[in-house]
């Protein structure tokens, strides 16, 4: 047996036997099973856990870092999200409350070791009630990461991201001049590896482990109205897979699976009385994704990149219904400027991404 795939096995069991922690308060459920971020990332469906080559590795998978193909990478990007997956007012209607994904990164390779800085905002919702009411309620999730990648061979490296993460929540109201907020932090690690033995083909995997912030439910009885906005926070534990396969010179076909560990007593966010109808599953879930990603036009001062893909989503509620995406999206790149955009689309679900970024190349 090689060194190199004796390493993958002693990798692969250290994550697998991570220990998991649950809690029996209610919590509220701060993420999706869908993409959000990269723009990239969304345009393909979501699978990019191998292919990971950019400045993105930082929030992706932090192996790629030290064999990507560029010596310094930066890149922005916002998310929109649009997910009305539950009935939040009970009255039989498909509601969610829209929120933002907002990340910048940084990247350098240096020999054999590649390293990543960033900031993101992966959970940013503001509850106005559409103006009708004059009380806003507000949670924020923001991230300073910090990654690093070795290459401990021309086909294998593996890389780390601590995460330094803060979960705030707030309610105000201007008519009765209320306001009561708490906020949590609490750093994480990211594991990752890559294993590219040829550009023609490579796999992936990252692990993130669990997160969960005790908001201070006390908070509910300051408020003078009937509310109960102040609830733990929990983001599940999650181990991605990925292959990836280079056809002819400018097309890549991306495969992953997201297996998302069940976290328990979670319930959608904006959802205040727990009722069961919104209660997140406590059984592990699946996501297959898919993707490509094609070199239109390929030239040194200029490419053209037409991506797609599509992934199938599980039931994530009790009563909601499994969905099918599909997604797509465009990258046009002007010396070392890139503009990229992409969307996801399914029954009740709408997400956009658009992203700039700047890329010095040492193509190899």
């Amino acid at each position: 047996m090689s060194t190199q795939l004796k390493f993958i096995i002693l990798f692969l069991f250290l994550i697998l036997n991570f220990s998991l922690v649950h809690a029996q308060n209610p919590a509220y459920g701060t993420y999706g099973l869908f993409p959000t971020g990269s723009t990239r990332t969304l345009a393909m469906g979501g699978a990019f856990v191998c292919l990971a080559d950019d400045a993105t590795s930082v929030i992706y998978n932090p192996a790629g870092l030290a064999l990507s193909r560029w010596r310094f990478d930066l890149q922005s990007s916002t998310n929109r999200v649009v997910n009305r997956e539950g009935d939040l007012n009970l009255d039989g209607e498909k509601e969610g409350i829209p929120y933002n994904f907002n990340y910048t990164a940084a990247a350098t390779r240096i020999g054999f070791l590649g390293l990543g800085f960033g900031y993101s905002v992966p959970y940013d919702v503001i509850e106005d009630f559409g103006g009708l009411s004059t009380s806003k309620q507000k949670i924020r999730i923001e991230s300073l990461d910090l990654a690093v990648s070795f290459r401990l061979s021309k086909s294998l490296s593996i890389g780390v991201t601590c995460h330094k993460e803060m979960a705030s929540m707030s309610f105000s109201d201007s008519s009765l001049n209320e306001l009561a907020e708490d906020q949590k932090e609490l750093i994480y690690p990211q594991l990752g590896m890559v294993f590219r033995p040829e550009r023609k083909w490579g796999m992936g995997i990252v692990y993130s482990p669990e997160r969960r912030y005790d908001i201070d439910s006390n908070l509910n009885e300051t408020l003078s109205g009937t509310y109960n906005w102040f609830q733990d926070i929990v983001i599940p534990p999650k181990l991605s897979l990925g292959l990836s396969l280079m056809l002819k010179s400018r097309l890549n076909l991306v495969g992953d699976i997201d297996i998302y560990y069940p976290s328990e007593n979670t319930y959608l966010v904006g959802n205040d009385n727990f009722n069961t109808g919104n209660k997140i599953v406590e059984n592990e879930l699946t996501v297959w994704h898919g993707g490509f990603e094609f070199e239109v036009i390929s030239k040194k001062d200029i490419e053209f990149i037409w991506r797609g893909g599509g992934y199938q989503e599980p039931s994530r509620l009790l009563n909601s219904k499994p969905r099918f995406h599909f997604t797509m999206g465009i990258e046009i790149r002007f010396g070392f400027i890139k503009l990229s955009a992409a969307y996801d689309q399914a029954k009740d679900f709408t997400s956009y991404s658009q992203s700039i970024g700047l890329s010095i190349s040492d193509l190899r």
